[in-house]
This record gives C-alpha cells, structure tokens and sequence, in this order.
C-alpha cells in the first residue's frame, strides 16, 4: 500500500475552511472530537433514557479544562514542526539562513537536522557554481569526473616516460554510522578532514580526487619501495576535532596498486576495487597494496 493512502484523514481534514491552512487547526480538531466524544455519546445515551442531564455538567466542565491543557501541550510538542515550517518558509522567500536545533534524536529533532543540512548544502552548491567545475564544492579537491581525466593523462605519461605511480583508494570506515551519531554536518567536516590530510602529506605532483560518498582516488609518483605505506600510515592516523569539542578518531581502509606497466584505466580500477575489499576484509583500518599491474 502507497504511504500517499494513509494521508486521507490529513486531506479531509483540509477541505475544512479553518484546517486548510493550519496543521495546528487539524490537531486542535482531532483532539477535541477524540476527547469529547465520549462524554457527547454519555449525553445523547442519557436524552434517549429520558433522565436528567444535569449531572453531567461537571465531568463536562473537566473534560473541557483537560482538553484545553491537552491542546496547549500539544501546541508546545508540535512547536519545533512549526518552528522549522517557518524557518524554510523564511529561508524559500527572503534567502533568511535556518537556524535549527541540533543534537535531539527522535523523528522530529531528525527531521530538523536534515532540514538544516539540505539548506547548508544547497548553498554551498549555489556558491560553487562559479568556481572550478573540475572541483568537488565539499573538499575543494578533484571531483570524480576530472580525476579519471587526470588518471589516464598520468598513466599515458607513466607508460611513456617509464614511471612508476602508486594509485590509492581510501574508504572512511563506518562513515554511516559517523553521520547516524554525530550529523551529517559533522560527517562533511570528516569528509574535509581527510581530503585536507592527505594534501598534506603528498608531494607536489601527487593528487587526490573526491571519488563519491566517502571515498578518495590519490596518485602517488616515484616513490621508493618504503614510502607509500609510510605515507598512508601517517594519513590514518590523523584524528579529527569536532565542533562540538569532541575528538573522533577516523578509521580509513586503504587499498593500493602499484603501477608500472600499461594498462587500461578501467583494469586498473578493478584491481583497485579488489584491494580495496581485501582491506576491508582485514579488519577496520586495513592496508592493502597489490603488485604492481
């Protein structure tokens, strides 16, 4: 069954001149005929009866002093639905920035998170559309697009000069999990973190590319049999401060191929992928560098 179905009391609700415009109104209007209603059907039962109504007077009397107090703590629950229709609202026509509260779990508090990180990211989208398009707008390094360019252009050379290049993948572990815990803004804060890393701690010439989701491509040029894993060593161990104060400690599998013949690109990345899997299948943190192709 479509979840659209389940919407029919919502959509009724909406024909009503006074709900149509107002959730509020369609909840105010539920609570009242759920509360009420008993106490109406006790009334009508007692007219049938022919006996006197009057000693319903004062469970009529409670009954609308606890749905009035219903409705205010109603009101107040729904507060942060409203808060952030509002919010989007000022952010749709006036380009307002949201401010939401962050950190509460439940459906709602997640909702508001997605909320704010949606605007953050569309922003940030907007303002990256006049900026290098060969760049990923996150991590301010190559997108995926103009890394595989950059990737065939360096192994033409390869295969021409007879150079050797080290082509590297790295996968944040448990990346999901980092952004169910922490955020989603926190999780691009990582994202950042790992791409500024590893700028870092290559030389010029090597490169690094955003790959998708929580991968990276790097190239590595002419580099002595002990360097790369000393290089990816110190990458993985990097930790990162949140903003909320907290030290998160990121785990990176990392598979690697050795390259020195040629080889075509899509080859190439299989074998990575496989390298990549046995990282993983290591354990959480794992390096795996093939021979060389």
């Amino acid at each position: 069954m479509s979840n659209i179905q389940f919407f029919g009391l919502y959509s009724g609700l909406s024909k009503i001149y006074l709900c149509k415009y107002s959730y509020m109104f369609k909840v105010i209007l539920v609570v009242l005929f759920a509360s009420l209603l008993p106490l109406l059907a006790m009334f009508a039962y007692f007219m049938l009866l022919g006996q006197s109504t009057a000693s319903l007077f004062i469970p009529l009397v409670l009954s609308v002093i606890s749905v009035s107090v219903n409705i205010l703590l109603l009101y107040l629950l729904l507060k942060p639905i409203l808060f952030t229709s509002k919010q989007l609202d000022g952010y749709i026509n006036n380009e307002v920035p949201l401010h939401l509260p962050a950190g509460h779990k439940d459906e709602v508090g997640v909702l508001m998170e997605h909320v704010q990180y949606i605007t953050q990211k569309l922003e940030f989208m907007t303002r990256s559309q006049s900026k290098d398009t060969n760049l990923d707008p996150l991590t301010n390094v190559l997108n995926r697009q103009a890394g595989e360019e950059r990737l065939r252009q360096d192994i033409a050379r390869a295969s021409r000069d007879n150079s050797r290049l080290l082509v590297v993948l790295l996968d944040i572990d448990n990346f999901s999990q980092i952004n169910e815990s922490f955020g989603r803004h926190i999780g691009d804060v990582c994202l950042t973190h790992v791409a500024q890393v590893t700028l870092n701690n290559i030389r010029k010439g090597d490169w690094i590319a955003r790959w998708g989701g929580d991968r990276f491509l790097m190239v590595l040029w002419n580099f002595n049999n002990g360097e790369p894993r000393i290089v990816l060593e110190r990458i993985k161990k990097q930790s990162i401060h949140t903003p909320m104060n907290e030290l998160l400690k990121l785990d990176l599998s990392i598979g690697a191929c050795d390259y020195q013949n040629e080889v075509d690109v899509d080859i190439l990345l299989g074998k990575l992928n496989e390298c990549m899997y046995q990282a993983k299948q290591s354990g959480s943190g794992g390096i795996e560098i093939c021979p060389k192709s």
